[in-house]
């Protein structure tokens, strides 16, 4: 919760938590523009991201100590561990953890997913392994730099994605146009055919916060990853109450989607070469392997925040594998407040599971 890191734990966070190349940042002309409120913001989001992800690498392990890199769409990678505090200076990184991050924030809330990964080189699967083993890993790809990933093979295995949004924050008066822009065919159609203004409001945010989790997974960005090409399904609980299991439909590399590209739905436009068969058959094979939730956070006030995690399932990659697409991801929630400490059971609001 942004509102319990006051001025004074602020301060402490920008002197002893954020790295000298977080402090440099924050001081360059761009940011020294941003409102008091923004720079908080970036504060308590680096705070909670490093203090949390030390927690994971070892006690003894500083969070302004910790190193990233950045791929090649602007998702950040823990690269390691060092002294310096500068993420260029890689001669004294430490270790390298098999961590996978995500990081999502609005202004009542800040979300930080993490799951585990293997060593690098070590994938467990023996087909490819040194290419999925990272979400910036995009091949060797022939002529412009800007291609999409539809003109790519899968290689966003062991990444995690989270997304927090207020479900109430748009109006229905604009959902129906949101959704014809963004969202896939089926899925606007399925957000037209509800019949209570509100509720068709509150699935397309459900929809949408799911669809970026998977894309901040994937690490590409919508630009990239079009949310027009693939299908994330939200189906009902048996006895028709809320949502049951989320599955989803990969349609990237079909030459049918480059076409519905075409009219820039999604935010995007897709150029589909003629050899993308092995493209499309990656990405399709691809979409059981991802284990969504769906969590309303919050009471009162706030009960409105819905947040969205993506996760790589792992479990029997080399073989055939006995999970369905239902399988739920293994989660873990809590409320945690960097260089506090964690919230005990009671204190914070339990979210509720909604899928």
């Amino acid at each position: 919760d942004p509102a319990d890191a006051d001025d004074e734990l602020l301060r402490l966070y920008e002197r002893d938590v954020l790295s000298s190349d977080d402090r440099l940042s924050l001081s360059n002309n761009a940011s020294s523009q941003m409102t008091p409120g923004a720079r908080a913001q970036v504060v308590r989001s680096k705070a909670l991201m490093r203090c949390v992800l030390a927690r994971y690498c070892g006690h003894d392990v500083s969070p302004s100590s910790l190193r990233f890199s950045v791929g090649e769409k602007g998702k950040p990678r823990l690269a390691g561990f060092g002294e310096s505090g500068s993420d260029d200076d890689a001669a004294s990184t430490k270790t390298k953890p098999s961590l996978r991050f995500s990081l999502s924030h609005t202004n009542k809330l800040l979300a930080l997913a993490v799951t585990s990964a293997p060593p690098e080189g070590d994938t467990g699967d023996t087909k490819d392994s040194n290419e999925v083993d990272t979400g910036d890993n995009t091949g060797d790809i022939k002529g412009d730099e800007e291609t999409t990933s539809t003109q790519r093979p899968f290689a966003g295995a062991y990444e995690v994605g989270v997304d927090c949004e207020d479900s109430a924050r748009r109006t229905s008066a604009v959902t129906d146009r949101l959704a014809k822009r963004w969202l896939s065919e089926h899925e606007a159609q399925v957000v037209g055919s509800i019949p209570s203004e509100t509720e068709r409001a509150s699935f397309f945010m459900k929809t949408w916060v799911l669809k970026e989790a998977y894309v901040k997974a994937l690490g590409t960005g919508i630009a990239a990853h079009p949310f027009f090409s693939f299908d994330v399904k939200l189906e009902p609980k048996s006895d028709g109450g809320g949502v049951g299991a989320i599955t989803l439909v990969e349609r990237t590399g079909l030459r049918e989607v480059a076409n519905e590209g075409e009219t820039t739905r999604g935010g995007g436009v897709c150029s589909i070469p003629d050899d993308s068969s092995i493209s499309s058959q990656s990405w399709r094979d691809s979409a059981s392997r991802w284990r969504f939730a769906l969590l309303r956070i919050g009471n009162g006030k706030n009960g409105n925040l819905i947040c969205a995690t993506c996760v790589w399932d792992a479990r029997g990659m080399g073989q055939q594998s006995e999970l369905s697409e239902q399988t739920p991801p293994g989660l873990e929630v809590r409320w945690t407040l960097p260089m506090r400490g964690d919230f005990e059971k009671g204190e914070k609001p339990e979210p509720e599971v909604l899928a």
